[in-house]
């Protein structure tokens, strides 16, 4: 209703509960006309939607793992044969994404610019463990071993609560995702050649405050302005993009 597009993120852990329950929201409820693109995170995913959902554009998430010319190609054919694009796997460097994508006819990647992104996806419950699922989506906070403070977003629901545990309290479906201390920051890198693969670029907002959103933006357009291109400004917090997997 504001204008905006939206996407639908399927879950990140697939289970049969999963399936039949995504089965049940695109058989009765679902309207396709809310989504200008569909999230899947793992091969589970690819094909579980109907066929009447095809013109809608999938974006294959870093979890997809589309490390690969070969697999990017063979992903459409898993999935109806809709159109795809690839979320740049947090593990590539810059010039492995470019090798990559040069050998993906026809193929559009996506590339997240700033955010955390999932260092650990554990299918159990944190909170079941410490004896204390409310059956409520909450973010919580492991400490490691070095002191780093590592933000948890538990994926729970009243629904998953399983009556036949000892407290009944057990989350019986949820999930948590376990991120990074500190997010990655591509902004002001120089893009090179990436920019002709790149059909999208993404900002993962998980845990920012809108004051630092307003300055992401800011430097976002500045770094647009400037073709792309090397920036004085430009992060130390790049991840894996200047480090080759070979």
């Amino acid at each position: 209703s504001a204008g905006k597009e939206a996407c639908l993120s399927l879950p990140r852990v697939f289970r049969m509960t999963t399936k039949e329950s995504m089965e049940e929201y695109f058989g009765q409820t679902a309207k396709k006309e809310a989504w200008e693109g569909i999230y899947i995170h793992n091969l589970n995913e690819c094909g579980i939607l109907p066929q009447t959902w095809s013109e809608i554009p999938r974006i294959c998430s870093a979890s997809m793992y589309a490390w690969n010319s070969r697999t990017i190609r063979e992903i459409p054919s898993l999935d109806n044969g809709c159109r795809s694009f690839y979320e740049m796997p947090v593990e590539l460097s810059r010039e492995e994404w470019i090798e990559v994508m040069k050998h993906s006819v026809d193929e559009e990647g996506e590339l997240m610019v700033y955010g955390r992104f999932p260092a650990m996806l554990s299918a159990q419950c944190i909170k079941n463990t410490l004896g204390r699922c409310n059956g409520r989506p909450e973010i919580c906070t492991l400490k490691s071993g070095t002191g780093k403070k590592l933000p948890v977003s538990c994926h729970c629901h009243p629904d998953w609560i399983d009556p036949a545990s000892k407290d009944g309290r057990a989350g019986k479906s949820c999930y948590s995702m376990i991120w990074t201390d500190r997010p990655r920051d591509l902004i002001g890198q120089d893009m090179g050649d990436l920019v002709s693969f790149t059909g999208r670029f993404r900002f993962d907002l998980f845990s920012c405050r809108p004051e630092e959103v307003r300055n992401l933006f800011d430097r976002f357009r500045d770094w647009k302005d400037n073709s792309w291109k090397q920036m004085k400004e430009a992060s130390a917090d790049t991840g894996n993009w200047k480090k080759p997997i070979e």
